[in-house]
């Protein structure tokens, strides 16, 4: 890796503790499998999941504004609230293309009826307005999926892979060196 300032090295730091909650979030959804007898066990199995999803996709997206906008700090960013959507709309046109892009491809490989893009989906799932609603929306979702064994637009997978493409957008502006791989590169990397 090229020679970064201390400025990068605290940002690439940040970023490297983002991912490990990631991959922490990543093996959570693993571990959860199939219903449980009592519904109200499905719920809670997937509560921690689901709130850490949540949490980890707007601290994600605001890290990515605070990159560009150093003024961006605490007390702005708890102005916004829990509003991802928000936050999705400050970030530059450059890095919303990508990652409109990288959803219009994950969301490709899932036969997911009903998205309309990055842009809509976090308009009506992470608007501040839908804070409350967010949490239960996912988890039916899941539910909803394992009973009627169709992928649901509220799927954790699908904001798991939203926060991988925020990560993956965050380092190669802190490293310019680190390009970005499409997802369908990324996911042929993983499953070798």
């Amino acid at each position: 890796m090229a020679e970064l300032s201390s400025e990068r090295l605290e940002q690439f730091s940040v970023w490297r503790n983002l991912r490990s909650a990631l991959w922490s979030l990543h093996h959570a959804r693993l571990s959860i499998k199939g219903r449980e007898l009592v519904p109200e066990a499905d719920v809670s199995r997937r509560w921690l999941l689901i709130t850490g999803i949540y949490s980890l996709l707007e601290q994600s997206l605001k890290f990515l504004y605070n990159l560009e906008d150093a003024a961006y700090d605490k007390k702005q960013m708890q102005k916004d609230n829990h509003d991802l959507y928000a936050v999705y709309q400050k970030l530059l046109n450059r890095q919303k293309k990508i990652l409109r892009l990288y959803f219009d491809e994950y969301a490709s490989f899932l036969d997911i009826s009903g998205l309309d893009g990055l842009d809509a989906y976090l308009k009506e799932k992470g608007a501040a307005s839908r804070y409350g609603d967010w949490r239960y929306f996912l988890i039916e979702g899941e539910l909803n999926e394992l009973d009627q064994g169709q992928t649901q637009p509220l799927h954790t997978d699908l904001m798991l892979e939203i926060i991988k493409s925020v990560l993956d957008l965050i380092i190669s502006e802190i490293n310019e060196q680190i390009t970005i791989n499409s997802v369908s590169r990324r996911l042929e990397r993983e499953l070798r």
